[in-house]
C-alpha cells in the first residue's frame, strides 16, 4: 500500500511538472516555426517581384536604346542616354537587392538553398555601356542572321511536306492467336 500510494504521488508531479507540460511550449514552437515560414515565402515573394522587375528594367533599356540608335536629334540623344542612365541605376539597386535576399535566404535556410540558386540565377550590376554592348551584340547578331537568310534563301533547302500517315477509318479484326495447352 505504501509503495502504491508513493507511485500515485509521483505520477502526479510529474504529469503537474512544466517539464511535462507542453501546452505553452508548443504553441510557441508552432508560431515561430509559422513566423519562420512566413518570414521565409514573404522574402521569395519579394525575390519574385524583384526578378520581374530586372526584366522589365532589362526591355526598358533595350527599347530605349533603340530609339536612341534611330533618332538623329542631339537633343533627344541626350534625352534617351539620361533615360538609359537611370534605367541602369534602377536595375542595378534592383540587383543589390535580390543578390542581399538570395544570400539571406540561402544561408538561413541551407535545405531550400538549391532550389533557391536554381529558380534565382544571380545577376550582376553592369554599367550602362556594359547593357548597351550586350544589345547592340544583340542586335547586330540578328541583323546578320536576316541577311545570311536573305542572301542564301534560295540556297536553302525548301521544306519538303511531310507524307501523310495512313490513319484506317476502319477497325481492322485482329485474329486472336491459338493458346498452346501443354499436356502432361
Amino acid at each position: 500500500m505504501h509503495y502504491l500510494s508513493l507511485n500515485l504521488l509521483v505520477v502526479f508531479t510529474l504529469i503537474s511538472s512544466p517539464a511535462f507540460s507542453q501546452e505553452g511550449e508548443g504553441q510557441k514552437d508552432t508560431s515561430a516555426v509559422s513566423r519562420d515560414s512566413m518570414e521565409y515565402y514573404k522574402k521569395e515573394g519579394r525575390l519574385n517581384s524583384l526578378k520581374s522587375k530586372i526584366e522589365e528594367t532589362e526591355k526598358a533599356f533595350k527599347q530605349n536604346l533603340e530609339a536612341k540608335n534611330r533618332t538623329k536629334d542631339p537633343e533627344e540623344k541626350k534625352r534617351f542616354a539620361n533615360a538609359l542612365t537611370a534605367i541602369a541605376k534602377e536595375r542595378n539597386a534592383y540587383v543589390r537587392e535580390l543578390s542581399e535576399i538570395r544570400a539571406e535566404l540561402k544561408y538561413r535556410y541551407p535545405n531550400k538553398g538549391e532550389d533557391i540558386d536554381k529558380r534565382f540565377v544571380p545577376k550582376e550590376e553592369r554599367t550602362v555601356q556594359q547593357m548597351e554592348a550586350a544589345s547592340d551584340l544583340d542586335l547586330k547578331l540578328s541583323e546578320v542572321k536576316e541577311d545570311v537568310d536573305r542572301k542564301y534563301k534560295v540556297l536553302m533547302p525548301k521544306e519538303e511536306p511531310q507524307a501523310e500517315t495512313f490513319v484506317p477509318t476502319q477497325s481492322i479484326p485482329v485474329e486472336s492467336k491459338k493458346k498452346l495447352r501443354l499436356e502432361k
